[in-house]
């Protein structure tokens, strides 16, 4: 066994070859949703040359991603026919209620922004940046596009786990097109909506929402929840994913606005990735950090005792955090009758 200058034994490197090969699964998944594989086997199983034929590709390419998507646990193999496992079938493919496949879009921009950490940290500037209030219409709908069904299918869960039919108006603020809003009004159909987001997003918003014939659905609301108050006023308000893309002071801002919006007993739900305090777990999100670091000025995994402190400074109370299956948090607050 090679030995160091000091006599050392040398470890194995069982860490480096785990971590090295880790990440070939993950773009097996990103290639498979980018050509819709499992879309193509949703309606049953086919093999590689039925399957090549019905994506338009070449079999001979095809075959090592799909034998990847086997041992990546995606897929099932059997007797040469290739099938969906019960998860893909339930979030890959287009249709299903359950469906998350436009998620591989933010995928890629999150991958690709974290091979730039070397070059971020030399520059001391995120090289991968991503400004939302710069982005163009069309750069505007791509993001939509990405994250309609995942906030579709959060703002159901939401509604089930904390039980919005106690609620009459829905916030949901940084919003996007208002999916998540959407998502939890199938589940609670009384629940008046609303949508706030920035000035030029909410613009793109009120044709995307038209296209699909949900503009009467929810009013939407400009408004940078960073720099000004809401007029509006409402019993329960979500931010998902917003908070972790501000910096710290404008992520107390942005917190205060809102919890001056909510009607008197009312609840903020904050969701993103959250980290405990001491910043090593859940591993994870401490991981996920690096993307926060490639694409945002500011912004981050803020820890639980951050949110604590805005969130009492804000006038809410009864703070809970809610660990979610995939890691992230949910934490809910509410604002004290007046």
């Amino acid at each position: 066994m090679p030995t160091d200058k000091k006599g050392e034994q040398a470890p194995g490197k069982e860490t480096i070859d785990k971590l090295a090969a880790g990440i070939y699964p993950s773009l097996a998944m990103l290639a498979g949703m980018e050509l819709g594989v499992f879309t193509a086997l949703g309606k049953g199983a086919l093999n590689s040359k039925e399957l090549a034929s019905t994506l338009s590709v070449s079999e001979r390419r095809l075959q090592p991603l799909l034998y990847a998507l086997v041992a990546a646990g995606l897929l099932t193999l059997d007797n040469g026919g290739f099938a969906n496992t019960l998860e893909s079938r339930h979030y890959l493919v287009k249709g299903s209620p359950t469906f998350i496949g436009n998620l591989h879009i933010r995928y890629r921009i999150w991958w690709e922004a974290v091979l730039q950490t070397a070059a971020t940290i030399r520059e001391d500037r995120p090289v991968a940046g991503l400004d939302f209030s710069t982005l163009s219409p069309e750069e505007i709908r791509k993001d939509f596009s990405s994250r309609d069904s995942g906030n579709r299918a959060a703002g159901r869960t939401l509604a089930k786990q904390f039980n919005f039919s106690q609620f009459k108006h829905l916030a949901d603020v940084g919003g996007a097109a208002g999916s998540l809003a959407l998502g939890a009004a199938e589940i609670c159909p009384n629940l008046r909506l609303s949508l706030v987001d920035l000035p030029s997003t909410v613009a793109v918003a009120r044709k995307y929402l038209a296209e699909r014939g949900e503009e009467d659905r929810i009013e939407v609301i400009a408004a940078d929840i960073t720099s000004e108050p809401l007029s509006a006023r409402f019993d329960v308000a979500v931010m998902r994913n917003l908070i972790q893309v501000l910096s710290p002071e404008q992520a107390r801002q942005a917190i205060m606005n809102v919890g001056q919006a909510l009607e008197p007993g009312g609840m903020l739900l904050v969701i993103g990735h959250v980290v405990d305090d001491t910043r090593l777990s859940p591993p994870d999100i401490v991981s996920y950090g690096l993307v926060f670091i490639n694409l945002y000025q500011e912004g981050g995994a803020y820890t639980e005792g951050e949110y604590r402190n805005w969130l009492t400074e804000a006038g809410l109370s009864k703070i809970v955090r809610h660990l979610q299956p995939d890691a992230t948090s949910v934490i809910v607050a509410r604002i004290a009758d007046r």
